[in-house]
């Protein structure tokens, strides 16, 4: 890609999601809950541990990955940018493509 853009005159440039899957809300109607860390433990009035309900993705979920890719693509399309049909990991809008 580096080299066509070169060939072509193109302007590139590279960047990284801090924390990407934290970004990524659950799937609608998904509930997922975990034991609290370690060193964090706190009880319910009732002298049971309690767990910790996730709003968003984490890593170490499986679905992780899916659903930062839908967070990514559905915020791509809400900027004017459209996916390839041909790889679904390629963006194309107006001045810009993404991969």
């Amino acid at each position: 890609m580096l080299t066509l853009a070169s060939k072509l005159g193109l302007k590139s440039c590279q960047a990284d999601i801090t924390a990407a899957f934290v970004h990524a809300p659950l799937d609608p109607g998904e509930e997922i809950y975990v034991k609290q860390p370690k060193g964090h433990e706190r009880q319910g009035p009732n002298g049971k541990e309690l767990v910790l309900k996730l709003n968003r993705s984490v890593y170490g979920l499986r679905q992780s990955p899916r659903n930062f890719f839908q967070y990514l693509k559905n915020h791509l399309a809400d900027n004017g940018l459209h996916q390839s049909q041909h790889d679904p990991c390629l963006f194309i809008g107006r001045s810009m493509i993404i991969v």
